[in-house]
């Protein structure tokens, strides 16, 4: 997804209609990401309070990024799900 600043989250997400879905996540405090059009099938990581994934935050060559990092193996067919704290 695209990692945005408070200011421009806002900016973007006033104009949105309400008929799209939301794909936000505030990453660390001040970091927000919007998945909506830039992002991978982790947009679709749900919440858990057992989770079996964090994300962590990387600089790539100077750009910012977001790695899903398994705390598990994971079982076949089993959802990947992070604590949203």
């Amino acid at each position: 997804g695209e990692v945005l600043e408070p200011e421009d989250f806002w900016e973007r997400f006033k104009h949105m209609t309400g008929e799209e879905p939301l794909y936000f996540c505030e990453f660390v405090q001040g970091l927000i990401i919007d998945a909506g059009s830039k992002g991978s099938f982790a947009r679709l990581i749900n919440h858990s309070c057992e989770p079996s994934a964090i994300l962590r935050h990387w600089s790539v060559k100077g750009m910012r990024q977001v790695v899903v990092t398994m705390l598990r193996d994971a079982r076949a067919g089993e959802e990947v799900t992070v604590a949203y704290r």
